[in-house]
């Protein structure tokens, strides 16, 4: 990640170019909401609220990589093993674009942005942070074949713990320690 800048928040420019990539990239096309959530401007700065981003960019400023947190429950769906879905009431996402790609950055930005995440956290008063700890977890929705975050989340300890929904989408969970 030396060739990047890491970055917590998203400015006007990234926002416009978050758009335009969930417009024409392949693989946010196939696997995710992003063309709906970042349909243009208004609808991502209006979806951005109440969203912890964290961004990696080109020496230009220019996106190249996204993730962000966001206090959403957990889905009711059926689950493979037994979960409080009370524990897991954070979901994460990541992606990278272009030439940021192929790279092998998506495991440290992932842990990067979850690290800087966990240390905001930790400054906040008890009473604001949901069920008053932070050894909760956290969750993540993805495509049953998108292997290459399947295979991403396993690794940074994520587990499935559903089978695909009617949309083809699965749950994993890790807890937070």
């Amino acid at each position: 990640m030396n060739n990047y800048k890491f970055r917590r928040g998203i400015t006007d420019l990234q926002i416009d170019q978050l758009v335009q990539y969930s417009k024409i990239d392949p693989a946010v096309l196939k696997f995710t909401a992003d063309p709906i959530r970042f349909k243009d401007k208004k609808s991502a700065a209006k979806w951005l609220t109440g969203v912890t981003p964290f961004t990696l960019s080109d020496d230009k400023v220019n996106l190249v990589g996204i993730t962000w947190f966001h206090e959403k429950p957990l889905p009711k769906r059926e689950f493979t093993e037994e979960i409080n879905s009370s524990d897991f009431y954070l979901t994460f996402a990541i992606r990278l674009y272009g030439k940021a790609r192929g790279k092998g950055l998506s495991f440290e930005f992932m842990k990067k942005s979850l690290d800087k995440f966990m240390d905001s956290r930790r400054s906040l008063p008890r009473t604001l942070i949901r069920g008053g700890n932070d050894k909760n977890g956290v969750w993540v929705e993805t495509s049953f074949d998108n292997y290459p975050t399947i295979k991403l989340s396993e690794k940074f300890g994520f587990r499935k713990v559903s089978e695909p929904d009617e949309k083809g989408k699965i749950i994993m969970i890790r807890t937070l320690l």
